[in-house]
């Protein structure tokens, strides 16, 4: 239920970020600039299906989004695109598209009957609107999706 911030050369602990109510099961970094405005933010996902935003440099709690999905957030990840999308992995069967300035649900890539347990975007810059999901049922699915 929590985060530790450890100093990789010293091997020091030097931030506890405390606030889910459920275990956190994947972590994303993310440094971005929006509207001229600078993102340091590490966002957490739990198994509540809850999302938390955290100042990556001081620690310090920003916000947390509730009722996002319906079951445990298994994994996470960024875009590399330049509009920069967070993506979220739910058990729930859900897959969806944020915009981490202001954590708005961009779309619902996905809503499966089985339980996705990560999911990430394609690496290649010729993909980049490529997703790629792995659920409970051994299943690899694609998601093609396009700037609206």
């Amino acid at each position: 239920k929590t985060i530790r911030i450890w100093e990789p050369h010293k091997s020091v602990c030097i931030s506890v970020l405390d606030g889910h109510t459920s275990i956190i099961f994947c972590l994303q970094c993310w440094q971005g600039v929006k509207a001229d405005k600078t993102y340091d933010i590490i966002f957490s996902g739990d198994g509540n299906g809850t999302i938390m935003l955290w100042d990556r440099v001081s620690g310090m709690f920003l916000s947390k989004v509730e009722d996002v999905h319906t079951d445990a957030i298994k994994g996470m990840s960024m875009s590399l695109d330049p509009d920069q999308s967070l993506l979220t992995a739910s058990m729930d069967g859900t897959v969806r598209l944020w915009k981490p300035d202001t954590m708005e649900c961009e779309r619902i890539l996905a809503a499966e009957d089985g339980s996705i347990v990560d999911a990430g975007f394609t690496m290649a810059s010729a993909w980049a609107n490529i997703v790629v999901s792995s659920s409970w049922d051994s299943s690899l699915r694609c998601y093609v999706y396009t700037e609206e």
